[in-house]
């Protein structure tokens, strides 16, 4: 949580417009509840969550994700098709999934290099493909 942090503050540092707006939520936020801060204000802020998720799409905690191929008893492995090729993947062989590629790949992030917490909002996901966000 204080690299997700960091790196928050370092692209509020970089974004002054995406700091204002964040800052003017929480601070609306803040009046409208008589100035106290509770869990169900914070779980309110959507621009807030937004920018974190952009954070945690340039900034991924694990570089990538592994797993191990565990197939059904009695079956060796998985065959499986994807970027129009056929695999076959043993069982128990391990799996590296490259986290930080994907998510700033071209191919399933409109215009993945810029920080853009809009990104999230209900009216822009079929921009992206969500499914790639990890």
């Amino acid at each position: 949580s204080s690299a997700t942090m960091s790196f928050t503050m370092y692209e509020m540092a970089r974004n002054p417009d995406v700091q204002q707006r964040l800052r003017e939520e929480v601070r609306e936020a803040f009046l409208s509840n008589d100035g106290k801060v509770t869990y169900k204000l914070i779980m309110g802020l959507k621009y807030m969550d937004n920018v974190v998720k952009e954070v945690l799409r340039h900034y991924p905690p694990l570089p990538f994700l592994d797993r191990v191929c565990t197939p059904k008893v009695g079956e060796e492995g998985y065959s499986l098709k994807a970027f129009n090729m056929d695999f076959n993947v043993p069982a128990n062989m391990p799996i590296y999934i490259p986290q930080q590629a994907i998510q700033m790949d071209p191919q399933h992030f409109k215009d993945p290099e810029s920080f853009n917490p809009d990104r999230f909002l209900p009216e822009n996901k079929h921009e992206n493909n969500m499914n790639a966000y990890m």
